[in-house]
């Protein structure tokens, strides 16, 4: 038994959803920091507040992942992903449940890109929380002349959000912690 192996899918469903919160905050803080790029008036209160909740949010969202990590780290990546063998069986286990025991026989899907693009997923949302916590500090100290580094942290936390969120839904539609 893994660490929190029992409250796996518990702790996947809190990392989606906070997933969904992280890539709104940091989309909503994009539009309201865009802004000052076209040199209006950026409302400072309501941008701190999302940069402060973009960041915390980000903070909460990567501690959801980390402690999920062991048990997708066994069960799913080398159980699954990197097993060419395990794949096969999974989806002829699959295809007898769905089509009845005499299904054809088809090659198993190639997993390493999934498992690659995975592992740059973990990097690039470490990049964004970084973004998120520049932005938050950014935004206190910025003036309603300026604010080329908020929109950039912002752009860039954004995209770190949304790439990490799909890449995640994308590994969890293959195969995901509690799955078969």
């Amino acid at each position: 038994m893994l660490f929190l192996e029992r409250s796996a899918r518990l702790f996947l469903i809190l990392h989606g959803v906070v997933g969904a919160a992280v890539v709104a905050a940091t989309t909503h803080l994009v539009v309201w920091s865009w802004r000052l790029l076209r040199g209006q008036k950026l409302r400072l209160r309501g941008a701190r507040w999302l940069a402060v909740a973009a960041a915390i949010l980000y903070v909460a969202q990567l501690a959801l992942g980390n402690l999920l990590y062991p048990v997708y780290k066994v069960r799913v990546r080398a159980e699954y992903l990197d097993s060419p063998s395990a794949v096969a069986d999974d989806a002829r286990t699959r295809r007898a449940h769905r089509m009845g025991a005499a299904a054809p026989e088809a090659p198993p899907p190639l997993l390493d890109r999934l498992a690659r693009a995975f592992d740059i997923k973990e990097h690039v949302t470490a990049l964004g929380l970084a973004l998120a916590l520049a932005a938050a500090f950014v935004v206190r100290r910025v003036d309603e002349g300026g604010g080329g580094l908020l929109v950039f942290c912002a752009v860039g936390a954004a995209a770190c959000a949304w790439f990490g969120g799909l890449v995640g839904l994308w590994v969890a539609s293959f195969r995901s912690v509690g799955g078969l």
